[in-house]
């Protein structure tokens, strides 16, 4: 395979990544909540949420050099997972919780999850593969 053809085919993957990370979030947030019965309980989607952020901005920010846009695309793509979320599990058959209230559900993890996500950025950034080269170095101990 061509240099160009490769890269290309890496930039299309990272770019389909991201997007079905975005997507993918509140629907691990959910199945988590449900597997550990944590629905009901005080803030347990929202623990679950928080930790899932960071991570997820832990794990961008050690992969990729530029990070920021990947990380803004997650966050912009909240709201669009949680209504496909919400969407299929309201199909679902045995689906017992109430989500009656979306609008402010969206507004308040478009409120929670940015800070979690970019500190998890941050975080990330500072224990990253990719390191910053001194310009005044050049090489000599």
């Amino acid at each position: 395979m061509a240099p160009e053809a490769r890269r290309l085919a890496i930039l299309a993957l990272n770019r389909i990544a991201i997007g079905l990370v975005g997507l993918g979030l509140p629907f691990f947030c959910t199945f988590v909540t449900q597997l550990f019965f944590l629905w009901r309980t005080y803030l347990g989607y929202e623990a679950v949420a928080v930790v899932a952020y960071g991570a997820v901005g832990i794990l961008v920010a050690r992969s990729a050099p530029s990070f920021w846009l990947r990380l803004i695309a997650i966050y912009l793509l909240l709201p669009v997972g949680m209504v496909m979320d919400i969407a299929i599990h309201l199909n679902l058959r045995d689906y017992v919780y109430q989500r009656n209230m979306l609008s402010f559900e969206i507004l308040y993890f478009l409120l929670l999850v940015p800070l979690p996500l970019f500190l998890g950025g941050l975080v990330g950034r500072r224990f990253s593969r990719f390191r910053r080269v001194d310009p005044g170095a050049n090489g000599a101990a």
